[in-house]
């Protein structure tokens, strides 16, 4: 009786959860795409070449305590035969990205949902992190590498982004931060600053317009075509106390706890400092508008940019 009463405790929960994920996305007007501001002179991203050598180094860097996806492939089978696998895992990659398409077992993901702050009680204080499959992430990791190399190589991602970047952490932001503003301050100036948190940030990214700002990038056509695919048609399950919910198809979003979902956020919000004034840093998946203040018109000039950036 009290283990019928603990599975139907959990389940509503899950529902509760359920629910709350499901009530951010959004629903994506697709005859309505804005076009970027920003004329665009990028050379264009070649093709993705990688070898079997490459797939093998992937198996042996990644931690093999990581959870496995729905698929139950864990890590350390892999780790038994790296090569071998390897190879069979080239010829998949291969012609996933050829045919432009993902298997759907990649797209499915097991949600453990990790609390914030505040009562366990509340379903939106859960971060939802996405278990996906390992051999999906193994590629991804390829992707992500071949992609930000095109984009530092160009120096498209902007700037004053530090966050998912090699060499570009929140730390080293605050440090910049932390100068810029002693500099400012020891000068005599007045500093307004707003910080900025994007609610809900991963799950509310939509898929059309990223993928026509890939397109602004120019990303080479069958990786946008593979990364399309791999957006499309995704759904995911919760697992609380071993009890897992039924699926749910995902409207919105980039995958948290994925390898190419940070990437793709970086590259949907990478045009967000083109269409404000002051001084804007981006910390991953949060800002900060700062503005000198000598007059009125300063302090009007920075309230616009914070409600430019509410919408």
């Amino acid at each position: 009786m009290i283990l019928e009463i603990n599975v139907l405790l959990t389940r509503q929960k899950q529902l509760h959860l359920i629910n709350n994920f499901s009530s951010v996305y959004v629903r994506e007007d697709d005859q309505n795409i804005p076009n970027l501001k920003k004329t665009c002179n990028f050379p264009g991203q070649n093709a993705a070449t990688f070898s079997v050598l490459d797939v093998v180094k992937i198996i042996k860097k990644i931690n093999s305590s990581k959870a496995p996806g729905p698929d139950s492939i864990h890590i350390k089978l892999l780790k038994l035969a790296p090569f071998e696998i390897a190879c069979y895992l080239k010829e998949i990659y291969d012609l996933s990205i050829k045919l432009g398409k993902v298997p759907d077992a990649w797209k499915i993901a097991n949600i453990v949902p990790i609390p914030k702050k505040g009562p366990s009680s509340d379903p939106a204080l859960y971060r939802p992190i996405s278990l996906t499959s390992v051999c999906c992430k193994i590629f991804e990791k390829i992707v992500v590498k071949d992609i930000m190399q095109y984009l530092e190589q160009n120096q498209i991602l902007y700037i004053k982004q530090h966050g998912f970047r090699s060499n570009r952490s929140c730390e080293t932001q605050l440090l910049n931060l932390v100068h810029e503003l002693s500099e400012k301050l020891d000068a005599g100036n007045q500093v307004d600053m707003v910080f900025l948190d994007f609610a809900k940030a991963f799950d509310t990214v939509p898929h059309q317009r990223l993928i026509s700002k890939l397109k602004h990038y120019k990303l080479h056509p069958q990786l946008i075509q593979w990364i399309e695919d791999y957006l499309a048609n995704r759904s995911h399950q919760v697992i609380l106390n071993n009890e897992v919910s039924g699926l749910e198809r995902v409207l919105s979003g980039v995958p948290q706890g994925s390898v190419l979902g940070p990437l793709l956020f970086l590259l949907y919000i990478n045009d967000l400092p083109e269409n404000v004034l002051c001084t804007l840093r981006l910390f991953a998946d949060d800002g900060l508008l700062s503005k000198v203040i000598t007059c009125a018109a300063d302090a009007l000039l920075l309230q616009s940019d914070v409600n430019l950036c509410q919408n």
